[in-house]
Order: C-alpha cells, then sequence, then structure tokens
C-alpha cells in the first residue's frame, strides 16, 4: 500500500515511527543508564531549578506519585538532589547534581541539532508553517484533555 492510499491518522502514525527511528534523544542517553522520561524529568527541573514535585508532575503530566518513584531513583543514582523547603518541612525542592547538569547541557545540545537537522530540510516559511500547524494541533489534543 502506498503513501497516498492511507489515512492521514495512518500517515502521521507511520511518519512519528519514522521520527523515532532517527533516535531524537537515543544518542545522547547512550553509556547512560536513564530512560526518556527520566532525561524529560531531568531536563524540566534544569529548567525550573527549585521545583517542587507537584509542580514538576504537573509540567510533565504525569501523577505526583508517579514522578516521586522516578526521582527516588535519580536521586540514589546520583542525578537529582532534594532540599526541604524551609517554610514547609513536608516539601522538598528539586536540584540537578553537577554530573545532571553537565549531562543536561550535552543532552540538550544534542537535541538542538537534531531539532536543526530535522528542519534544515523546510524552507523557513515552510518551518514556521509546520511549527504552527503542529502547535495547533496539540493546542487542541490538549483542550480536549481539559
Amino acid at each position: 500500500m502506498d503513501e497516498t492510499t492511507l489515512s492521514p491518522q495512518e500517515q502521521f502514525r507511520s511518519l512519528m515511527q519514522r521520527i523515532e527511528r532517527m533516535g531524537m534523544g537515543r544518542e545522547t542517553l547512550n553509556n547512560v543508564e536513564l530512560s526518556l522520561s527520566q532525561l524529560g524529568l531531568l531536563l524540566s527541573v534544569r529548567r525550573s531549578p527549585g521545583i517542587r514535585v507537584n509542580e514538576l508532575a504537573q509540567q510533565v503530566g504525569l501523577s505526583a506519585p508517579t514522578v516521586s518513584v522516578s526521582l527516588r531513583k535519580l536521586e540514589q543514582d546520583g542525578w537529582v538532589q532534594r532540599e526541604a523547603d524551609p517554610q514547609d518541612k513536608r516539601s522538598y525542592h528539586l536540584y540537578l547534581t553537577r554530573k545532571a547538569t553537565e549531562f543536561a547541557k550535552r543532552a540538550e545540545a544534542f537535541q538542538r541539532k537534531k531539532i536543526t537537522d530535522f528542519l534544515n530540510g523546510l524552507n523557513p516559511q515552510e518551518q514556521s508553517q509546520l511549527v504552527r500547524l503542529l502547535d495547533k494541533a496539540i493546542s487542541s489534543m490538549e483542550e480536549q484533555q481539559k
């Protein structure tokens, strides 16, 4: 069956599989015991140092208990450190360790390069159009989830 006989949903699924095969995050994780979801948590903590667990969970769209389990593993492995909130001893602020900070810098640089390589096949107008359409589709899905 050629691509023109596939529905837009099937074509999109095929495109997503092709993107996944390109390994947008895989090379970054070579020789590192992290899952892509753990990498996502690290990058979120990097963008918001001092974030609380419940805020992080909301930011990544997961439950606080799910994020807490991943954070315990990340903390045991030396990627994240928790500091007690001086005003609320039950609450913790999350920070990256030096090891995680260095790794996150490399991971972000790798992601930027992959995204640049991905977009280089399009002219600037097509890049803007692609981003606008993806934003529109994602925003629609976010509204449906509310």
